[in-house]
């Protein structure tokens, strides 16, 4: 069986204390590629990226003022979007260019963990083994809380934010 290619894709501003979990963790579960669009950092975002960009896992595009002169060949990252869509509107870039043409994206956030539930070890396992070419998934969201904590944590969000909501809560139960 072929698996399917993931990739993730992301628009983030100052991340930088959390991006590289997410990065790992995702690069665990079978993601290979992440469209990320950086909407003005200031912390050490960039040097984050460095390495992963370096190895052609991240395509990083900075997100501009100026507006893009939008052709086929490019993905636009001005803020034309931005009035009427807001995030939607760098997904929409991503589903349309999808540079490195990717079977499945995902679109997330950075505070989002994605993985596969089952037999599945890996999200393109799950992808492959599921059903036959759907459009797209939802999936279950579960939220977690600040779990007790009065301050952010030293330790990573996986190992600081382990408490969840009831399966009955009012929060939505797709996104």
């Amino acid at each position: 069986m072929t698996l399917p290619t993931v990739a993730a894709c992301v628009r983030i501003r100052n991340e930088a204390r959390y991006l590289k979990e997410w990065l790992e963790f995702h690069r665990l579960v079978g993601i290979s590629v992440f469209y990320i669009f950086d909407d003005g950092s200031t912390d050490d975002t960039r040097s984050i990226l460095e390495p992963y960009q370096r190895s052609g896992e991240v395509l990083l595009w900075q997100i501009s003022d100026k507006k893009c002169h939008q052709d086929d060949q490019s993905v636009c990252a001005d803020r034309k979007h931005d009035a009427l869509h807001g995030e939607r509107g760098f997904r929409d870039e991503c589903l349309r260019k999808n540079p490195k043409n990717a079977d499945w994206i995902l679109m997330t956030d950075v505070d989002e963990f994605a993985f596969p539930t089952g037999a599945a070890r890996s999200l393109p396992e799950h992808l492959a083994g599921d059903c036959e070419a759907p459009a797209y998934y939802l999936l279950r969201w579960h939220v977690f809380g600040a779990g007790g904590h009065i301050e952010r944590p030293e330790a990573s969000s996986i190992e600081s934010y382990q408490l969840r909501g009831r399966e009955d809560d009012c929060f939505p139960r797709f996104t």
